[in-house]
């Protein structure tokens, strides 16, 4: 299993699921494809590298309900996003998480994280702390299929 995915998403998921199948909810799914580049700053090191994200959008009727980072090369614990994390205006979409335990001795202090379905950019941050750590995350790029989002969400 990849990091920060545990019981309670897994409940809540089937839950989610559940809820849609039960109302005849019309339920469609999209994908982003990001590249771009993302600074690590501890107090061992510092270092600049390549990033790519692969998410999953889910949508139902017409409005985003799940976000899912399904592939990266940075995970640093981040992983299922459920409506109440998220926040979708003036077409971009922003993902807001605090204080959630990511893994056995890693708390995500503040996770924010904000794509524009009008460009395909995205930039997000990240503050991870561990008893004898913490660290500074900041990603940017640009993501390939947020086009056929706006389309859709715009019909």
């Amino acid at each position: 299993m990849r990091n920060g995915f545990n019981m309670k998403k897994l409940f809540s998921t089937i839950l989610v699921l559940g809820f849609l199948f039960s109302v005849n909810a019309y339920a469609e799914d999209f994908y982003l494809s990001c590249e771009g580049k993302v600074k690590s700053i501890s107090t061992m090191y510092n270092s600049t590298d390549d990033l790519f994200e692969e998410w999953k959008i889910i949508t139902v009727d017409k409005k985003i309900f799940i976000v899912d980072l399904i592939n990266s090369g940075h995970w640093n614990y981040r992983g299922t996003y459920l409506d109440n994390e998220l926040n979708f205006a003036n077409n971009v979409l922003n993902i807001d998480v605090y204080n959630k335990k990511g893994g056995s001795e890693y708390v995500i202090k503040k996770y924010t994280h904000s794509i524009s379905l009008n460009s395909g950019r995205f930039s997000w941050s990240q503050f991870l702390e561990s008893p004898s750590q913490s660290w500074i995350f900041q990603g940017q790029g640009r993501c390939e299929g947020y086009k056929e989002i706006l389309n859709y969400l715009n019909k």
